[in-house]
């Protein structure tokens, strides 16, 4: 079943980058669209409603206030999330804990507030997971457990919902031009093993690859071949894989 071209759409940190690229882009596809954040949107066409997503109360509101503005939910776009860069060693447990929270336990929570409307119209889960979904890097081992975690979510989901009616989505880019890097936590002197200088794919690019996979019902859409290459690697010839990555991380990161 199609979704109309009036689709409602609900995007989660949808403040700036990937998230934002991608309401604009449902947008000018004709949906109409709401997103939430934690901050305050402006110049963005669409039904605004603050929300933190570790927070299930507020997205139980979130979720109700876009149905009673907009008389519907199609598509829910669980976007929000964010990085730590830092050591096993030196990860503080609140870091890890507010990484589960808004990476993991956030979309799940819009999920369950969300399910019945989706059913009624028949819609879709897409969730913005990450290359580092099916790999992980060193130093930023947190933010690999909640992309690993978000990957079996929603594979789990999409069995659990078989016969519903509704479509699980998951879509994950690599590298993307954003400030991602940038507004992540460090801990200690952690430095990314990708650097800030190399941007990757435009936001706009990886919103019209979620915009498409929308449109085309895909269950997955693993977006860079370098992503793809990098988990292939990683579970094909471990050994090797992490000895590289090791290299390149001691020499960003050396141990004292």
């Amino acid at each position: 079943m199609s979704l109309p071209r009036d689709r409602v759409v609900f995007v989660t940190g949808a403040s700036s980058g990937i998230g934002r690229a991608t309401a604009e882009a449902f947008a000018a596809d004709g949906a109409r669209v709401a997103v939430c954040a934690r901050r305050d949107i402006s110049g963005l066409d669409a039904f605004f409603v603050r929300c933190d997503v570790r927070r299930p109360d507020e997205v139980r509101s979130a979720i109700d206030a876009v149905v009673a503005k907009l008389g519907a939910l199609h598509v829910l776009v669980n976007n929000a999330g964010f990085g730590v860069y830092t050591s096993i060693e030196d990860m503080a447990e609140n870091d890890l804990e507010d990484l589960f929270r808004t990476n993991v336990y956030g979309p799940v929570s819009l999920v369950k507030a969300a399910l019945p409307h989706l059913r009624r119209t028949r819609g879709q889960v897409i969730n913005v997971s990450s290359s580092l979904a099916r790999a992980t890097t060193p130093y930023s081992v947190g933010y690999c457990m909640t992309k690993h975690a978000l990957h079996s979510f929603s594979v789990g989901l999409r069995m659990e919902l078989k016969g519903d009616g509704v479509r699980v989505i998951e879509v994950g880019p690599g590298l993307t031009a954003t400030d991602f890097q940038k507004e992540a936590k460090r801990t200690g002197t952690a430095k990314p093993l990708l650097s800030p200088s190399r941007r990757g794919w435009p936001a706009e690019k990886v919103a019209r690859s979620i915009l498409q996979a929308s449109r085309r019902g895909l269950r997955e859409a693993w977006l860079t071949w370098d992503g793809r290459a990098f988990a292939f690697a990683q579970r094909n010839f471990p050994r090797l894989t992490e000895w590289g990555l090791l290299r390149w991380a001691r020499r960003l990161n050396p141990r004292p």
